[in-house]
């Protein structure tokens, strides 16, 4: 049991305390002060943001530089001019951080991607979007004229509709080494507060393409919840094993791809040179002779080149071209 103090001995100990030198207390509190300077200052509402660390998807850069591909392709096919989709970066972000962005796309489509929980969103920037437009609408776009910088009308959403539709489908078949999804657009919007994905602290994987037409330029997202892609963490991550290559997991999706790769045919039964103001003229009832004999050859042109030739002939009421001959 610990001894109790006396009160003689209570009372020298105050004495002795009161009459403590000030010389030794401001030493203390000089010390105290030089070792408080020690320590940097904590904000403590960014201790969250500062332990952030994103889940992010393994190899999902090569899905990326997949669907370029076939985008580039389809927009090169659809509109008159080649088309270059080339990713520039991939982003992990929480979703209210995203509809706060400064950056504010002309045109977003809301797209559905069964079997994956949650969807996904399409933007085009006002550059690309009206870009686009020109093109569809049979213009020409002029490098040195400003595209207007707001988001897209009614009705040049729905224009601006099927190339959304077209993304879609690239994106079906970019994800086919993974998971076949389903890929459809469900609306069209101009603002991102009118499209919801998941809650405002779900986190986003926000993948950025470059898209070049001529002179023109632009960019666009594709934006997808981070857990849409939890289930297939595994086959993400063995995307690039060589045990896939030799199953043949890359060349049945590619192959299929190919096959289904759409081209024009048109068999050609002659070509005529004639001016303008002949051109002009022409009117119902004009006679065109045509500079070969009756029943020559016909050129089948794939894509514009000559790759067969043969003759046409009529079956049932129909017409149909019999291939003779193989051009390299």
């Amino acid at each position: 049991m610990e001894p109790i103090l006396s009160k003689q001995e209570i009372a020298d100990l105050l004495s002795t305390l009161q009459h403590r030198s000030p010389g030794a207390a401001s030493g203390a509190r000089i010390s105290f002060e030089a070792d408080a300077s020690a320590y940097s200052e904590i904000d403590l509402f960014e201790l969250h943001s500062s332990r952030y660390e994103p889940e992010k998807i393994p190899n999902f850069d090569i899905i990326l530089e997949l669907f370029g591909e076939y985008y580039s392709g389809t927009l090169t096919r659809f509109l008159p001019c080649s088309i270059e989709v080339t990713p520039t970066g991939i982003e992990y972000q929480r979703f209210n951080t995203y509809l706060v962005l400064e950056s504010h796309p002309a045109a977003i489509g809301l797209i559905k991607t069964e079997p994956l929980k949650y969807g996904g969103l399409v933007t085009f920037s006002p550059q690309l979007a009206f870009t686009l437009l020109e093109l569809m609408l049979g213009g020409v776009p002029d490098p040195d004229v400003q595209q207007p910088d707001r988001s897209a009308t009614r009705i040049e959403l729905s224009v601006l509709q099927a190339l959304m539709e077209r993304a879609c489908s690239a994106l079906q078949q970019a994800l086919a080494p993974v998971v076949q999804i389903g890929a459809e657009l469900v609306k069209m919007a101009h603002d991102r507060r009118l499209v919801s994905l998941v809650n405002a602290d779900a986190e986003l994987v926000v993948c950025t393409l470059h898209v070049h037409a001529d002179q023109m330029s632009g960019s666009m997202q594709l934006v997808f919840p981070t857990r849409s892609f939890t289930p297939y963490r595994e086959a993400f991550e063995n995307l690039l094993h060589m045990d896939d290559f030799d199953a043949g997991g890359w060349f049945q999706p590619l192959s299929a791809a190919i096959d289904a790769l759409p081209c024009t045919v048109m068999a050609e039964t002659a070509a005529i040179d004639m001016t303008i103001r002949d051109l002009i003229d022409l009117k119902t009832g004009d006679v065109l002779m045509l500079p070969c004999k009756p029943g020559a050859r016909i050129r089948l042109l794939v894509e514009g080149k000559q790759k067969f030739s043969g003759y046409q002939n009529i079956h049932n009421r129909k017409r149909y071209i019999h291939i003779t001959k193989s051009i390299g």
